[in-house]
């Protein structure tokens, strides 16, 4: 991750590594796989893919305790979009920011789904008719599932709020990202409020169909309030800080909790624990990124810029292989070595390494042919435009 110094960022300027959003992202990462590998793979056995890989063996009920509130990690993820969405469009227009977006998320999904689909059509997990749907699903980006795992549910979130800051671009008023950020804070926190007061969790679960719910994701009503968390963040600690930016950020920091203590409270019976785990976890990313931007002198000499970078990079296709192809790895290591702590601890470095792979070698070139490809698109467009200016110009 990247800032410019000061309070106007041009494109121009030379950008520095924010070294510490890195780790961040890694470590939300590695809890969501430590919690799909340790405790979604056999304590779930409903709607889970890496059950559907293990069949629940092996099953690590002893270190439930480390690894039944590892989901925190999507919603850590989320604050993050929200800073770093914000901050890649300042000083950009719709294009540049566009081309950024597209070459950032299509070469990992690419790659990572084409290994999850062969990895499912070797285990002969499900028909290869589905595989193939679920798989065209994935990297053209559908927001609605069924997936090649379900991980990807997330991405169509992203997509909406990076379309969000695209029309801002184009209309070229991203200065005024707060139009957006406050009313999709206020909106998403109100609706958690009032689930919350009026304890319509369960009635939501028992009433509303999947793909209302789905829906409502998507129309940012779940999640707002963790982007314009993130959104904010970034208006003000690198951007021009308003008096109005603090209070919406405290309702939606109160609601994000709430948030996740509703979204966690099933996990938090299981393991016999409380949700203050996961709200705490997540309430020490979001200091943890403030302190970050802050202190991020501090932090480079204190953290290697590459090693930083590498993970970094690796982050992405880490969330989508971790779920599927981490448990191929822990069903094979725990066949040779019966042991299933050998077999986690096997699985998810292996996992690790394959999504640096990833990132490091198979998303390069698929990101330039991307790249020369959206370029010369692009190109085609420019010569209309120009000609209906001409036209306009001349009437």
């Amino acid at each position: 991750m990247h800032y410019t110094d000061g309070t106007a960022m041009k494109r121009s300027e030379r950008k520095l590594p924010i070294t510490g959003l890195d780790v961040i992202r890694f470590f939300a990462a590695f809890v969501v796989m430590t919690y799909h590998l340790s405790f979604w793979s056999w304590a779930i056995r409903y709607e889970a893919t890496s059950n559907s890989i293990t069949n629940g063996v092996p099953a690590f009920p002893s270190l439930t305790w480390l690894s039944w509130f590892g989901s925190v990690g999507v919603d850590i993820f989320f604050v993050l979009s929200g800073f770093v969405i914000v901050y890649s469009a300042a000083g950009r227009d719709s294009r540049s920011f566009a081309r950024s977006r597209v070459l950032r998320l299509v070469p990992g999904a690419l790659v990572s789904a084409s290994l999850s689909a062969v990895t499912l059509l070797t285990l002969n997990t499900m028909p290869a008719w589905s595989v193939a749907t679920r798989y065209l699903r994935s990297i053209f980006f559908v927001p609605y599932g069924p997936w090649i795992d379900g991980v990807y549910w997330t991405l169509g979130i992203e997509i909406v709020f990076y379309s969000t800051i695209f029309v801002l671009l184009k209309s070229n008023s991203v200065d005024r990202v707060r139009l957006v950020l406050y009313p999709i804070g206020i909106i998403s926190s109100a609706f958690w409020l009032i689930i919350w007061y009026l304890g319509l969790n369960a009635f939501i679960d028992a009433n509303f169909n999947p793909a209302v719910v789905r829906t409502l994701q998507l129309l940012l009503v779940y999640h707002g309030n963790l982007f314009a968390i993130g959104g904010l963040l970034w208006a003000s600690l690198l951007g021009q800080r308003k008096r109005t930016d603090l209070p919406v950020i405290a309702l939606c920091v109160v609601t994000a909790m709430v948030h996740i203590a509703n979204d966690k409270a099933w996990e938090a019976d299981v393991a016999h624990s409380t949700v203050a785990v996961p709200i705490l976890i997540w309430a020490a990313c979001v200091v943890a990124m403030i302190l970050s931007v802050r202190f991020n002198d501090l932090v480079s000499r204190v953290i290697p810029g590459r090693f930083a970078r590498n993970i970094g990079i690796a982050t992405y296709p880490l969330y989508l292989i971790n779920d599927l192809i981490g448990a191929a790895f822990l069903k094979g290591a725990y066949a040779v070595t019966s042991h299933a702590e050998v077999a986690l601890a096997f699985a998810m470095l292996a996992t690790c390494a394959v999504a640096y792979l990833i990132a490091a070698y198979a998303e390069p070139p698929i990101r330039t042919v991307l790249a020369t490809a959206f370029d010369h698109i692009w190109e085609r467009r420019l010569p209309s435009q120009r000609k209906d200016v001409a036209v306009g110009a001349t009437k």
